[in-house]
């Protein structure tokens, strides 16, 4: 499908046998991958009419690379590539590689000690049994994120001789590789930032050299090796909402240390203490309610989508926001507008105080910097965080003199409505950390999503309470 930049309208330009995935441009046309079955297929598009057959192989062992110049790589196991006259070349390497812009090198996937040995155990699961019981053995770590004695280790291939390279990575923490870059690159300093630069006036003035966006309006970087978030476990996540709506989410439950070195003593309901909910007396909210939100805000993600659980990443920071692209054409919302940073940050997305100092929004004020990193690196602190603000939107209905605002069928957007109308026509909504649901009589089975307002009026009649998502 073609989407015209100007419109958005769609124009269908060819039909696939499957989904497309790995899909390349090239200078002979558009490569793809697509499946029947088990089987993946590579084609190429020329621009009209029917793609053509590249090569086929099984599902997950068949792989299309980027290249520069107008090229791609076909990567994975196939007996039958029919490649002359395309733009896209064969290398006789794994599907998971990673292949350099020409094709002349690629690299093994690197995985953390801890995750490459519980692949090993499944790997082996169910092998090697007897009828003896098994001998003791000495602890085998389950945390991935344990340090190893031995340095990373990286291997790759020279695709033209197929000679193998093997390159140790240097500890950059180390007594003796502290602050040790590539050449190209150096560390980063302290930011000459004015709030008024954003857009291309900042980014010219950041150095082109250094991964890290100096020039941010967010308060923690993304490709800063030093600040890097755990990708939690589903389990984790549960674990940590189940303490927090008890209010026991300390830190003699936490491990410290380890991938939190640099944290200091790590206590997220200390930093951030669960509200008493108003009403009911030792009323909180169910685990399920909180869980729904952050499902919905992050999919339970800490880092980016790239890191699988158990490895570090960025931290999660929405890209749009973090950069804050907006605009309707593909160059305007690429164009980076820090003083449009939504700085949304980790599982929950928590987003207010979370600008540096001196760039907040109107009426915001930042987190202390230790708040901040934690928040943003830390997924227990950030559910803390997250709860403590749902908790707080709670506590608001409940408090005398609010004016609830509503967004329903026939009513504008932002229009205060008066307390028990009639809740049979409610707009479903997104439900976020800043929106709070509520039940008004007699249809019991409607949920509406609301925002309040700062007027001050009778709100009698409201049943109210948090709930994730639309029912």
């Amino acid at each position: 499908m073609r989407v015209d930049p100007a419109d958005g309208k769609l124009q269908r330009l060819a039909a696939a046998d499957g989904v497309p995935f790995d899909i390349r441009p090239t200078r002979t046309g558009i490569a793809f991958l697509d499946r029947i079955g088990s089987t993946a297929r590579a084609k190429l598009w020329k621009g009209r009419g029917t793609p053509s057959l590249l090569a086929s192989g099984k599902l997950g062992d068949l792989a299309l690379e980027q290249g520069a110049g107008g090229r791609a790589f076909l990567t994975g196991d196939t007996t039958d590539a029919k490649l002359a006259g395309t733009a896209v070349a064969r290398l006789d390497v794994p599907s998971d590689s990673d292949v350099s812009s020409q094709g002349r090198l690629a690299v093994d996937p690197v995985l953390m000690p801890g995750v490459r040995a519980g692949l090993d155990r499944i790997g082996n699961a169910g092998k090697g049994f007897t009828k003896a019981e098994p001998s003791p053995r000495a602890r085998t770590s389950q945390d991935p994120t344990d340090g190893d004695p031995a340095a990373p280790t990286i291997t790759s291939v020279a695709t033209a001789t197929g000679e193998k390279i093997t390159q140790t990575v240097a500890d950059t923490t180390s007594g003796t590789g502290k602050e040790s870059f590539s050449p190209a690159l150096r560390a980063a300093g302290k930011s000459g930032r004015t709030p008024e630069k954003s857009g291309r006036a900042a980014q010219a003035a950041a150095d082109p050299h250094n991964p890290v966006d100096t020039d941010r309006w967010c308060s923690i970087p993304r490709n800063d090796i030093k600040q890097l978030a755990l990708q939690p476990t589903p389990n984790q996540v549960e674990w940590a909402v189940n303490m927090a709506i008890r209010g026991e989410l300390r830190a003699k439950w936490i491990k410290q240390g380890g991938w939190r070195s640099g944290l200091g003593t790590v206590d997220p309901q200390g930093l951030f203490p669960a509200p008493t909910l108003k009403g009911k007396a030792g009323a909180r909210i169910p685990a399920q309610v909180l869980l729904g939100v952050l499902a919905q805000e992050s999919n339970l993600w800490q880092a980016e989508g790239g890191a699988i659980p158990g490895q570090m990443g960025n931290p999660q920071a929405a890209i749009a926001g973090f950069y804050g692209h907006k605009g309707e054409t593909s160059e305007a919302y690429w164009r980076i507008n820090w003083h449009q940073s939504d700085c949304g940050y980790g599982v929950g997305q928590v987003t207010d105080g979370m600008r540096l100092a001196g760039l907040e929004k109107p009426g915001e004020t930042s987190l202390s910097p230790a708040k901040q990193k934690a928040v943003a690196l830390d997924y227990a602190v950030n559910i803390a965080a997250s709860m403590y603000i749902l908790a707080d939107k709670w506590n608001q209905v409940h408090t005398a003199g609010q004016t609830i605002t509503v967004n329903r069928f026939g009513v504008p957007s932002g229009r205060t409505v008066a307390t028990n109308p009639s809740p049979c026509a409610a707009t479903r909504r997104r439900m976020s950390l800043s929106s709070i649901a509520v039940e008004l009589p007699p249809c019991r089975n409607h949920l509406w999503f609301t925002s309040l307002r700062a007027e001050k009026t009778r709100s009698r009649g409201l049943t109210s309470f948090i709930s994730s998502n639309s029912v």
